[in-house]
């Protein structure tokens, strides 16, 4: 048995036993044997003892052996009388000779026993080092994931910014050259026209491009939500549509649509599903060649409703087809002027298709065979809420006769839609910053103020606030004018007072609506 292993115990027993043995053949062997063999025998229990367990079984081999000895292994044996001198210097040298091989033998234990602790130290040791190299080689492929992470998002980053100029640029050559139409074409009514719906359709394309990213920001930070009501896909079909037709005409796009006979239901907001079913449609318009065709099929089957938009396209490789839905992804580069985006209309749509409880997916048969979208929304049973599509209404603005303040520190903003409310009847005043603001109401006393938010001196919010302080503020319909648009900016808008908050630029439809809405709750009631 390897000594390392023994249990403690056993170099008792081995000692008591051993001895014991080594006696037993001393006393057959007789006189003879330990004639010629002395008390030498007995040194082997008590170094095989020693061996086995240090000193103390050692020490306790050659006690046992040597008093053994003094009693069994003398002349006559088994007799017990004094020893003689010679017997007494056997003994004596025998004590010596077992004591010094238990102490060297312990001496060896302990050697061997602090070498073991120091090489369990060092394999202990050894372990922590490859440990740690283990674990700084996970580090240093973590960072330098991590690092290649942080140049692709610092690339994009250069590529969005670079495409985001881009495409608001874009917009502002065709406004200047319709403004110079405009302003050269005399009595040419159809010149007019055709230059102001230009200029509509761009500048509607930047007001696009620009809420597509407060919304990929709002769904970031969690705070966009849905208004949700029971729909007819048909109906969020022809709201989409009418959005994309501009870009599937300008591309002279043929655009198949596939309904099916009875109404297919989703609970989910309009809105944002025909801003989804946009996004493809221009999407499908954008990477398909003049003169593409686009197909739009309606389908519903066990529970679900699916939207397919399929074209004749580009197509996508398999490697843009998984980064797809990816922020900032576009199938050709940023620079490729013929498709432009931001790359975020995707994403976009996908998060609001999962907002609904539905999937968004995508799929090409490869590069030039085109590329299909299919939303899958959950269906839903009952009839919509809105039965009915809301009537056509007039461009013209409603009659307005009001007293109104437009402050904006913009001027150009703030003469423009002094210009249009004065179109609509109203006696309007304006101002360029905040002190101004406060005394043109409080000498003119209007009915409604338009007041920006960002103006010099004091800002919208401290002058709703101190309007409001004022005897004459509380009859005043205060509405802000701003460019923030966040939940948290219309929150401190009610809080300053506000009673309306509406985000620049202010379209044509929704500025017809306020007045309406202010003219219909100023009337006396009947």
């Amino acid at each position: 048995m390897n000594h390392r292993s023994a249990p403690p115990w056993l170099a008792y027993v081995v000692a008591v036993l051993g001895t014991m043995g080594v006696l037993a053949l001393m006393h057959l062997g007789g006189a003879r044997m330990l004639q010629i063999s002395g008390y030498l025998p007995l040194m082997f229990p008590v170094i095989l003892a020693a061996w086995l367990g240090g000193l103390w079984p050692g020490i306790l081999a050659t006690t046992l052996s040597l008093t053994g000895a003094a009693l069994l292994l003398r002349e006559p044996l088994g007799q017990v009388h004094l020893p003689t001198a010679q017997v007494l210097l056997m003994l004596l040298r025998s004590l010596i000779l077992g004591v010094l091989v238990s102490v060297i033998l312990e001496t060896l234990h302990r050697s061997r026993r602090r070498l073991e602790r120091e090489r369990a130290q060092l394999q202990s040791e050894i372990r922590g080092r490859d440990e740690a190299e283990e674990r700084v080689r996970l580090l240093n492929r973590d960072l330098q994931r991590r690092e290649e992470a942080l140049l692709t998002a610092d690339r994009r980053k250069d590529e969005f910014l670079a495409t985001l100029a881009h495409e608001l640029r874009n917009p502002l050559a065709p406004l200047l050259n319709g403004l110079n139409v405009i302003r050269l074409s005399g009595n040419d009514s159809r010149l007019v026209a055709e230059s102001r719906e230009m200029m509509e359709r761009q500048v509607a394309q930047m007001v696009r491009l620009i809420d597509d990213l407060l919304d990929v920001s709002r769904i970031t930070q969690g705070k966009l939500t849905l208004q949700r009501e029971r729909a007819d896909l048909a109906q969020i079909v022809r709201a989409a549509v009418e959005t994309s037709r501009p870009l599937i005409d300008a591309r002279a796009h043929g655009l198949a649509i596939t309904l099916p006979d009875e109404p297919v239901l989703v609970d989910g907001d309009p809105t944002r599903l025909a801003q989804v079913l946009a996004n493809l449609l221009n999407n499908g318009a954008a990477y398909t060649d003049r003169g593409g065709s686009l197909h739009l099929v309606v389908e519903a089957s066990d529970g679900w409703a699916s939207i397919c938009v399929r074209d004749n396209g580009v197509g996508m490789s398999p490697d843009t087809l998984s980064r797809m839905f990816d922020l900032y992804t576009q199938a050709r580069p940023a620079r490729d002027a013929q498709r432009g985006g931001l790359g975020i209309g995707l994403h976009l749509s996908r998060r609001l298709v999962e907002m609904h409880g539905g999937r968004l997916e995508a799929s090409s048969d490869g590069p030039g065979n085109g590329s299909e979208f299919v939303i899958h929304l959950p269906a839903a049973a009952g009839t919509p809420d809105s039965a009915t599509d809301a009537a056509p209404r007039s461009d013209a603005l409603p009659p307005f006769a009001r007293r109104v303040v437009v402050a904006d520190d913009n001027t150009d903003s703030a003469k423009s839609l002094a210009i249009l409310l004065r179109m609509a009847g109203a006696d309007v005043r304006t101002a360029h910053d905040g002190p101004e603001a406060l005394e043109v109401m409080g000498s003119f006393g209007p009915e409604v103020a338009f007041i920006d938010i960002g103006m010099p001196g004091m800002n919208g919010y401290e002058v709703a606030m101190e309007a409001r302080r004022r005897p004459w503020g509380a009859a005043v319909t205060l509405i802000a004018l701003t460019g923030w648009g966040q939940d948290d900016d219309k929150r401190l808008s009610r809080e300053a007072g506000f009673d309306v908050h509406l985000v620049k630029p202010v379209s044509a439809s929704r500025l017809r609506s306020l007045l309406a809405d202010l003219t219909q709750a100023a009337a006396p009631s009947t």
